[in-house]
């Protein structure tokens, strides 16, 4: 008896052992993917759902339908990040300097650049973007809160020909892309609702500054009053 009942248990355990594991939930996507930014057409983006890097979500809610309280949010993926320069800008007024001496500027106030993003982007997913991102590159974005960076160091330009000397600055970027998709649990299982991309442009603290210039030379657009090209 006691050996029929051990043969019983080391068989179910055998059955047990040999089951197979539970499958792995499927990402689950409308058959007719909506664009989030107009839901009268469908998603054109160049991103497939699930790609890109996950960096959080935000904005549940809590939507009744079918007669039950149900859920949805709001996630955000990046795709890429790059560094990348913005053109030449004059951040100097004409600096004449006298024969025989060092000469430089006094002052030195270049135009101000700050960070642009979509509107769908939050301070608060920003600011992850911004730090998952630029690590993956070795950039270091501005300190400020404001995401505003000024060229103002006066030292980086010295002159000796006695000739007239303008400085141009050029402001190094942070660009970074991605999409958004809005998740909803309508008691199915989750599902992807509409996608919709996005972007943000954060000054790094890097500038360029140029000091071969003399108050007459342009960019290469020929502008000479300090536009970008």
């Amino acid at each position: 008896m006691l050996s029929n009942t051990l043969n019983t248990i080391f068989l179910m355990a055998l059955t047990v052992a040999a089951a197979p594991a539970a499958p792995e939930a499927q990402l689950e996507t409308r058959g007719d993917m909506k664009n989030c930014d107009n839901t009268n057409t469908n998603y054109g983006g160049a991103y497939a759902d699930g790609s890109g890097t996950y960096v959080k979500s935000d904005q549940v809610s809590h939507p009744w339908k079918g007669g039950r309280i149900r859920k949805c949010w709001w996630d955000y993926f990046l795709v890429s990040t790059a560094a990348q320069d913005d053109p030449w800008q004059i951040a100097s007024g004409k600096q004449y300097c006298a024969k025989g001496g060092d000469c430089a500027v006094s002052s030195l106030t270049g135009q101000q650049t700050c960070q642009s993003k979509s509107t769908t982007v939050s301070a608060d997913v920003g600011l992850a973007i911004e730090g998952l991102g630029t690590a993956s590159i070795g950039v270091s974005t501005t300190n400020e809160k404001s995401k505003c960076n000024t060229a103002s160091d006066t030292s980086q330009c010295t002159w000796h020909d006695g000739g007239c000397h303008v400085v141009w600055t050029q402001q190094q970027m942070v660009e970074q892309k991605g999409y958004r998709r809005q998740r909803c649990n309508y008691g199915h299982g989750e599902e992807t609702q509409c996608m919709a991309d996005w972007n943000m442009r954060t000054p790094t603290k890097k500038v360029n500054y140029g000091c071969g210039s003399s108050c007459d030379d342009s960019n290469t657009c020929g502008n000479t009053n300090g536009k970008p090209c």
